[in-house]
């Protein structure tokens, strides 16, 4: 399970794998709050590949659970850090493009 600080105060909502059988669920946690070098992404859509499903079923046995698969996405730049270089909040952000935009 992932750690818990009292800095995780923000709520998100994900799909996660929670054991090797490949069913994916919902899944809330807590996160940390935005540092300066940090860009939050509101993701409209996720891809998930191959490499995703071999993770999520721990084919390689380096797993660990649970695990939100798809790297893959398609979003708006929703909030950036004071220190960050390259995005603005607004664009829309295409994680198989460099620069976003």
């Amino acid at each position: 399970m992932a750690e818990t600080t009292p800095n995780h105060t923000q709520t998100v909502s994900e799909w996660a794998a929670h054991d090797s059988s490949g069913n994916i669920t919902p899944y809330t946690f807590k996160r940390r709050e935005n540092g300066v070098n940090d860009v939050s992404i509101e993701i409209l859509y996720c891809g998930i590949c191959q490499t995703d499903i071999h993770y999520v079923k721990n084919e390689w046995g380096i797993t660990r659970y649970p695990v939100v698969p798809g790297h893959e996405i398609v979003g708006v730049v929703s909030k950036v850090g004071r220190e960050v270089k390259g995005f603005k909040g607004g664009w829309c952000y295409d994680a198989s493009e460099k620069d976003g935009g």
